[in-house]
């Protein structure tokens, strides 16, 4: 295969790739809509009052976050919304609770990310979702808005830095480290080096970050 050949095929991986978020955001949004009559109900309580029980510390929090699991799915586009209002901390608290539940959220989140209000807290999101959505927050990293390739990096280092991620990562970062933002590059990197140190060698991650 040329050079140029793989130019294309890159190139339509990352077309496809970002076709595919672009998508799958829309669909969310549907349903974020759809449910915007219908808030979660669980034991007769609404999900708004079952994510103040469980980010605030108390008796109820343990029950309200089983409430959270029991909505599963069904709450993330509430998640969403709180995600973008004052409240979002509620809101990062339950993507924790929910883990690799929320992975079909990944898509919307990774669009808040171009909100540089709500950026951090989205950022937050990803991480708590984990690792098990690495795959879905990677088509982040090939996303034509720096902003969203920056999150995306960013998280991936977080999980790094907090042993969350596998090898398994390792493909997704390596075209990331070569970001003509610094900063993308940057966050991939040490992400990178954290999670398989010889791949990062390989790489030339320390030139990369010495330059």
């Amino acid at each position: 295969m040329t050079s140029a050949q793989k130019r294309n095929d890159d190139n339509r991986t990352v077309a496809c790739a970002t076709r595919l978020m672009i998508l799958c955001a829309a669909l969310f949004a549907c349903l974020i809509q759809a449910s915007e009559s219908a808030e979660p109900i669980y034991e007769g309580k609404k999900l708004s009052a079952w994510l103040v029980e469980a980010y605030n510390p108390g008796d109820q929090q343990e029950h309200a976050r089983e409430a959270i699991r029991q909505m599963g799915t069904n709450a993330l586009p509430m998640l969403i919304k709180v995600l973008q209002t004052p409240d979002r901390n509620q809101a990062v608290s339950a993507f924790r609770v929910l883990g690799a539940t929320a992975t079909s959220a990944v898509p919307a989140v990774l669009n808040l990310l171009t909100n540089d209000i709500i950026a951090q807290e989205a950022v937050y999101a990803l991480v708590q979702i984990g690792p098990q959505a690495s795959l879905s927050i990677s088509y982040g990293l090939t996303n034509q808005n720096s902003k969203i390739r920056l999150g995306s990096a960013m998280a991936f280092s977080l999980m790094a830095s907090e042993g969350k991620l596998a090898k398994s990562a390792v493909p997704l970062l390596l075209n990331a480290i070569h970001d003509h933002d610094t900063n993308v590059c940057s966050y991939a990197s040490h992400a990178l080096r954290r999670i398989d140190p010889e791949a990062a060698d390989k790489a030339g991650v320390k030139q990369l970050l010495e330059r």
